[in-house]
C-alpha cells in the first residue's frame, strides 16, 4: 500500500489533497492571499523508510534530524526533489515542487517521538509563477527512476528543454582548475596540451580564470566575462592551436554569479 493514504498536510492549514491516480497526486497548493511566509508542510511515518536523497546531497542518504537545520534550493543550486526509499533502492515517497528559480527554503526531518518526517518548504521570495505545484509520487519503483520521472515532471511544469544528447560528455576530459585554479596561462595550457593524445583526453575544459587578472578564488570579478589580456594575450589563436591537434575546447561560465568587483555591477548601481 502507498504511504500517500498515509501522509497528513499541515501548511497550509484546511488543505485537503486530492485522490491519488496510480500512486501519484499532482495538487496546486492553495496559499492565502498576502501570506507571511508562504509556507507548504506535511507529514507521513517512517514506513520501510531509511534512505533520503535530493540532488545536492553529497552521496550522504542518511535520515537526517530535525534539529540539523535548513537547507537552501535556489536556481545554481540543487533542485526541488526530494526521495525518501528504503534498503532495498525503492522508492516510497518522493516530493517535488515547480518552484525552480526563486529560494527554497526547507526543513526535512525525523520526527522521533511520533516515527514519522516532517517536511516544511518555504518561500522568502514569493514564487516565481502564480502558482506552486506539488507532484507526490508514491510509486514503488528504483528511487533512481523516481528521480528522472520527478524531473521529467519539473521540466513539463516550467516547459524546460532537455539538453541534447552530447557524446563528447562521456569520453576522458581536463580541467584546467586541476592544475591551476585561477593562475593560469595560455602558454600553460599548450604546454600540457602536447601530452593530451598519450593519456587519450579529448576535451579541454579552460575554466576559472580566464575571465580575471586575479587568482584569489573567489567570485567578486565574475559577470563581465572579458578575457584577461595577461593570461591569454592572443586567444583565438591559441584555441585555434588546441583545437589543431585534435582537442575540443570549452570555456567554463558561471552565468548567476555577478562579483561586487564588476564592471557589470557597477554600471546596474549607477
Amino acid at each position: 500500500m502507498s504511504i500517500l493514504a498515509d501522509l497528513r498536510i499541515l501548511t497550509p492549514e484546511n488543505f485537503e489533497l486530492p485522490q491519488a491516480i496510480d500512486d501519484v497526486i499532482h495538487s496546486e497548493v492553495p496559499f492565502p492571499k498576502n501570506s507571511d511566509p508562504m509556507e507548504f508542510s506535511l507529514v507521513f511515518p517512517l514506513k520501510e523508510i531509511s534512505r533520503y536523497w535530493y540532488p545536492a546531497n553529497n552521496g550522504i542518504d542518511s535520515l537526517p534530524n530535525l534539529w540539523t537545520g535548513p537547507m537552501v534550493v535556489s536556481t545554481n543550486y540543487s533542485m526541488p526533489i526530494f526521495v525518501f526509499f528504503n534498503e532495498l533502492g525503492e522508492n516510497r515517497l518522493t516530493i517535488s515542487l515547480n518552484e525552480t528559480l526563486r529560494k527554497v527554503e526547507v526543513s526535512i526531518g525525523v520526527h522521533e517521538e511520533s516515527a514519522s518526517m516532517i517536511a516544511s518548504f518555504s518561500f522568502p521570495e514569493g514564487l516565481s509563477s502564480e502558482k506552486l505545484m506539488v507532484q507526490l509520487d508514491g510509486r514503488k519503483q528504483p528511487f533512481y527512476q523516481s528521480v528522472v520521472k520527478n524531473r521529467t515532471w519539473i521540466y513539463d511544469q516550467k516547459e524546460y528543454q532537455l539538453l541534447p544528447y552530447n557524446e563528447a560528455a562521456y569520453k576522458p576530459v581536463y580541467s584546467t582548475w586541476y592544475s591551476y585554479h585561477q593562475a593560469l596561462t595560455q602558454a600553460n595550457i599548450e604546454e600540457q596540451a602536447q601530452d593530451f593524445k598519450k593519456y587519450h583526453l579529448e576535451t579541454l575544459i579552460l575554466d576559472d580564470g580566464w575571465q580575471t587578472e586575479d587568482s584569489s578564488r573567489r567570485y567578486a570579478f565574475a559577470g563581465d566575462w572579458e578575457i584577461a589580456q595577461n593570461k591569454f594575450p592572443t586567444m583565438i589563436d591559441h584555441v585555434g592551436k588546441i583545437k589543431s591537434q585534435g582537442i575540443k575546447y570549452m570555456v567554463w561560465v558561471t552565468l548567476p554569479y555577478i562579483g561586487e568587483k564588476t564592471l557589470s555591477l557597477f554600471t546596474f548601481q549607477r
